[in-house]
């Protein structure tokens, strides 16, 4: 949570988004990284917030902590809903970190023509995006992320006493001693 969630995801929002107080803003993917994202964003107060996830408990929670509307991704018609959401608007900005090809691609067609895209996942190395150039031409951008661009120290003693703790403790689905720390990895990487 705070050697990468938490940096990376805070990061993206305060040192690759611009922000404008109109802005319409989506998360795609609420993984520690999108939730951490998340909040960075609400701190911001943006005009609308919009969360995407195929996870209703985490697209639930991410409504809890303030997102405006949240979107299965897991639908066929989450275009449709996002467009009823958004009264036909696209997003101005959007962070991806669900970690697919698949939903890089979803968020960058969600954006609007001046939109830009920001994403932090790490689909498998070899593999490709697909994009329409045109898109680019018109005005949509489109960064990856390393780490949000953030000095962890420096960006958790900013977000001392703005991040709700009970908050950081909800994104923890167990927690484990320092003596279980084997468990905890064997436990990470069981399905």
């Amino acid at each position: 949570l705070f050697g990468c969630a938490l940096p990376t995801g805070m990061g993206m929002v305060q040192n690759q988004l611009p922000y404008q107080p109109e802005s319409r803003v989506g998360v795609f993917g609420l993984g520690g990284i999108g939730m951490s994202a998340l909040m960075a964003i609400l701190q911001k107060r943006p005009a609308q917030v919009v969360v995407f996830d195929n996870n209703s408990n985490k697209l639930s929670l991410a409504l809890q902590m303030g997102a405006d509307c949240a979107i299965n991704t897991g639908a066929d018609n989450w275009q449709t809903e996002l467009a009823a959401q958004t009264e036909g608007h696209h997003l101005d900005y959007i962070i991806e970190s669900a970690g697919s090809c698949r939903t890089i691609e979803m968020a960058f067609s969600a954006l609007s023509r001046q939109g830009k895209c920001v994403f932090a996942s790490h689909p498998a190395h070899g593999h490709t995006i697909s994009i329409d150039p045109f898109e680019l031409i018109c005005g949509k951008t489109i960064e990856g992320s390393w780490g949000g661009k953030a000095n962890p120290e420096t960006l958790l003693q900013q977000q001392a006493g703005k991040t709700d703790n009970a908050l950081l403790r909800r994104m923890m689905s167990t927690p484990y001693s320092l003596s279980n720390i084997n468990q905890a990895m064997q436990d990470l990487a069981d399905p």
